[in-house]
């Protein structure tokens, strides 16, 4: 507190000096850390109880972000969801590179720098809102990706979004048409009314074998979408996986693909899950595990470990 009136701006200044070096010292406080499942499924709740909600469950050996500490509980980020897991089922450590996923730079010019400290060298800023990959955990840090290149940012001006899809979400509209369709392309424009179409649903009941329009299967609702548009696709994910043409890539996905994943666990066929990409590395599908139509993102964990590749309807 200042105990006397500031009369010459020389003081003025020095005052705001010292106010800005504490607030940027103070500002630097969150310290986030890796925790590693060590049971063969952990749930992630929504409070600290194991009476509360369970969001998702992770499997042994999955990694998520630790926040901090509230007795027996780690509040951390796992799929890009906020929530607590019991501290006796992780494994804490300083560092590690895994697929986090997005993220949404919380200041005006926040650096983007070579090394987890403050006094590593800035290879650039970044504005409030900006978007970055997060794909691991150093020093206390986040690193990230913003475009080619890998750096970090701390904490305390990045926020991991809270669902999957929020990056998306928080868009005007999730799928912004203009932004991502040429007019003058017919087919660029179907495959974004395909999604615009799919997000409809979003929130819809995951129910197997179903596609009735309220509740889906994961191969029922990608099934749904493109029937509204005049294509048949198989009723399994096993037999999406012939429709349409292969895609070559991930960094070759369009609008409106289908992506396929297979989990050895549930099915060691042709595919055991679908759903339909959206951009941005995301896709929407309805989900067993999140419990309806929802988003993801291709870099989580899970979904990353058993993506078999993708296949394109509208060609």
């Amino acid at each position: 507190m200042v105990k006397h009136g500031i009369k010459k701006c020389l003081c003025c200044g020095l005052a705001l000096s010292g106010l800005l070096t504490a607030m940027s010292v103070s500002a630097l406080a969150a310290e986030v850390k890796v925790g590693v499942v060590n049971a063969s499924s952990l749930h992630l709740r929504q409070e600290p109880s194991t009476g509360a909600k369970s969001l998702e469950t992770a499997e042994d050996g999955e990694k998520v972000v630790v926040l901090e500490q509230k007795g027996d509980w780690y509040q951390v980020v796992y799929q890009g969801g906020e929530g607590y897991m019991h501290s006796d089922y992780l494994t804490v450590s300083p560092e590690a590179d895994f697929p986090v996923g997005g993220g949404v730079v919380t200041g005006s010019s926040v650096n983007f720098r070579k090394a987890p400290s403050t006094d590593a060298s800035v290879i650039k800023r970044l504005g409030k809102d900006a978007q970055v990959e997060v794909v691991g955990v150093k020093s206390g840090w986040y690193k990230v990706k913003s475009g080619d290149k890998t750096g970090y940012i701390h904490p305390d001006f990045l926020r991991v979004a809270k669902s999957v899809a929020e990056m998306v979400v928080e868009a005007e509209d999730e799928v912004p048409l203009a932004a991502v369709a040429d007019t003058d392309d017919e087919k660029a424009a179907l495959r974004a009314e395909i999604v615009a179409y799919a997000k409809e649903f979003l929130g819809c009941k995951y129910r197997y074998g179903s596609m009735n329009g309220k509740t889906f299967d994961c191969s029922g609702f990608t099934s749904y979408v493109y029937k509204h548009f005049g294509y048949a696709l198989g009723r399994s994910a096993a037999s999406q996986v012939s429709d349409g043409k292969k895609v070559a890539s991930r960094d070759d996905l369009k609008l409106g693909d289908i992506v396929l994943f297979r989990d050895p666990s549930i099915n060691r066929g042709a595919a055991s899950h679908v759903g339909i990409y959206v951009g941005k590395g995301q896709f929407i599908h309805s989900s067993s595990r999140g419990g309806g139509v929802k988003y993801n993102s291709l870099s989580d964990n899970y979904y990353n470990r058993y993506y078999i590749g993708a296949r394109r309807i509208v060609d």
